[in-house]
């Protein structure tokens, strides 16, 4: 088939067709994949089986595969890696090359660079039960020598990678780069294990509660105080227990400034916040307080009537400033949060609108209103002298 996905898109579609119809014609597809030579190609099988599965709305796949037994997309994917057994113990196929398809390896590196994290979830699910179906009888015909455990395991870490970003996503509201990452949120960019994306998720979710400094550090001391937690990646977290509390935690509507519990977790709670997830970053606020500084900079920038969002900025640098172990990024949170944010105001204020930084139509008005040109003033100045002690320290 043509090496532009565009281009054979309109023919894995027929040739995939069958899987969307009822158990009794699933096996077509095999058929017609075989008289295309592509039988014993299992890389480019799920390949082609993934440009096609993401062609289809999550409905029309989730009726049709997960419930009862006649599940066509589940039961082409287990025959496909029953197949590959066969042709391994024929000696037809590579050991190594069989591993792949036991765990639809290359469907996993597919899975894991989809930006429809609900699609995702759902693949993942239907990929592990075609493989726990598999495998079970394969370990029974190989004698143990092919574990279903270690096949399934491959998945389930998935999933649980999964209901990070998903729970993630719906506390955010989308919001998933608070900080204008360039990369979007799958599954691959969250295994580099990229920590500031975290940071930066829970403090833009500590911002949705409050942008009261004092009431978020108690949130963190509560946090780091509590025995309770989950760790959403591990398989302690699989319990009913766990998925109530995440349920919860998504299903609550709240506006920027509504605050759930000023104390942070003691009493009940109906919807934990992120860093209840995340517990180990509580033990870092300064790295938190940074990426609050950043977030809060960033909205004043788009409302910049709002000076108490340039005022809480300073009290976030404040916060992270109070912590020396990480001297260097805070120095580099301060300078981006006067450079990006304050410094274009200061010029307008200083040699008019000659170089569009900032909008004439926004900031115009705003320079005009002494009160507020003497609170942005009284603001950028803590923050000039937040840089001055910060390049004395280092010196």
């Amino acid at each position: 088939l043509s090496k532009n996905k565009k281009d054979r898109l309109s023919i894995l579609t027929r040739i995939f067709r069958p899987l969307t119809q009822d158990l009794f014609v699933y096996k077509v597809v095999s058929t017609l994949l075989g008289h295309l030579g592509l039988a014993a190609d299992f890389d480019i099988q799920q390949q082609y089986f993934g440009d096609w599965i993401c062609t289809l709305q999550a409905e029309e796949i989730a009726r049709n595969n997960m419930n009862g037994s006649w599940r066509p997309v589940v039961q082409w994917l287990r025959d496909l890696i029953v197949h590959a057994y066969e042709l391994n113990q024929q000696g037809s196929l590579a050991d190594s090359l069989l591993d792949n398809v036991l765990k639809l390896t290359r469907l996993s590196a597919y899975v894991s660079e989809m930006k429809d994290l609900p699609f995702a979830f759902l693949l993942s699910v239907i990929c592990m039960d075609a493989v726990s179906s598999a495998t079970k009888q394969v370990e029974k015909t190989s004698y143990g020598r092919i574990s279903h455990k270690d096949c399934v395991e491959h998945w389930e870490d998935n999933l649980r990678k999964l209901r990070v970003l998903l729970l993630v996503s719906i506390r955010l509201a989308g919001d998933v780069n608070p900080t204008s990452a360039a990369e979007p949120l799958t599954m691959k960019t969250f295994s580099k294990g990229c920590s500031s994306s975290v940071y930066a998720w829970i403090a833009r979710d500590e911002l949705t509660l409050s942008h009261d400094g004092n009431v978020i550090t108690a949130l963190e001391s509560a946090t780091l105080s509590s025995d309770e937690g989950f760790y959403l990646t591990s398989a302690e977290s699989d319990g009913d227990e766990c998925k109530a509390v995440m349920f919860r935690s998504c299903q609550t509507t709240r506006s920027e400034m509504y605050l759930y519990n000023p104390s942070g977790l003691d009493g009940i709670i109906d919807s934990r916040p992120l860093l209840f997830f995340f517990k180990a970053y509580a033990k870092y606020p300064s790295r938190l307080a940074m990426q609050r500084s950043l977030i809060l900079a960033r909205m004043f920038a788009k409302r910049p009537r709002d000076l108490h969002l340039l005022k809480h900025t300073v009290s976030a640098l404040q916060t992270a400033a109070e912590s020396t172990e990480d001297s260097k990024v805070f120095r580099g949170a301060i300078l981006e949060v006067y450079q990006s944010y304050v410094r274009p105001v200061c010029r307008a204020m200083l040699f008019g609108f000659d170089e569009e930084e900032v909008s004439r139509d926004v900031m115009s008005p705003l320079l005009g209103d002494t009160a507020w040109v003497n609170d942005f003033t009284r603001v950028a100045r803590k923050i000039l002298s937040m840089i001055v002690e910060c390049s004395s320290n280092e010196g």
